[in-house]
């Protein structure tokens, strides 16, 4: 039996039926520019005042940790918790009972709807090269909780930034293809 995460025991066989942690890990770094991510704490409860974990992106850690030094810079944690808590509590059951998956799910569509989009004019009137959005990251479980759902802040690189690097790194093996031509004649 394949053990996976901390609680999560998967039976022989449905190994490739079950989404898990590990093997949905990518869906966030699907998007082009991904360069990182922060995860708010939302394992068994959401937790906005926790302590945020830096998610990299494999040969983007150092661009990460300028946006997150801006992240840090402009004390955007405040803001972001002020945005979610401006967000009412989704409940369920006649209102008697919260329901947290809701709950981060609104908070996903409200942030990207409002205030992403006026941190990312912010950023973009300074000229950085860095937009962040907000992200639902989940999968499904074997046993227990059928989905669990993960709140991320995603950091991109600004797509001026991608386009001229992907223009430097394309220039730069043209040059290396027109030198290694010349040295065969």
């Amino acid at each position: 039996m394949k053990i996976l995460g901390d609680r999560e025991e998967v039976p022989p066989g449905k190994q490739n039926m079950i989404s898990t942690r590990e093997n949905s890990d990518y869906k966030w770094q699907q998007t082009r520019g991904v360069i990182g991510a922060l995860e708010i704490p939302s394992v068994p409860d959401l937790v906005l005042e926790g302590e945020y974990t830096p998610r990299y992106v494999d040969r983007k850690e150092p661009v990460f940790e300028e946006a997150l030094d801006l992240w840090h810079a402009r004390k955007l944690r405040a803001e972001f918790l002020k945005a979610c808590n401006n967000v009412p509590l989704a409940s369920f059951c006649c209102g008697m009972l919260p329901d947290q998956d809701q709950w981060i799910k609104n908070i996903v569509k409200s942030l990207n709807k409002g205030w992403i989009k006026a941190i990312n004019q912010k950023l973009k009137s300074e000229r950085r090269d860095v937009y962040l959005d907000v992200y639902l990251w989940s999968w499904h479980n074997a046993t227990g909780k059928s989905t669990t759902s993960i709140l991320l802040v995603r950091f991109f690189e600004s797509q001026r930034k991608s386009i001229i690097l992907a223009g430097l790194k394309e220039s730069s093996q043209r040059s290396t293809e027109e030198e290694k031509d010349e040295e065969k004649e």
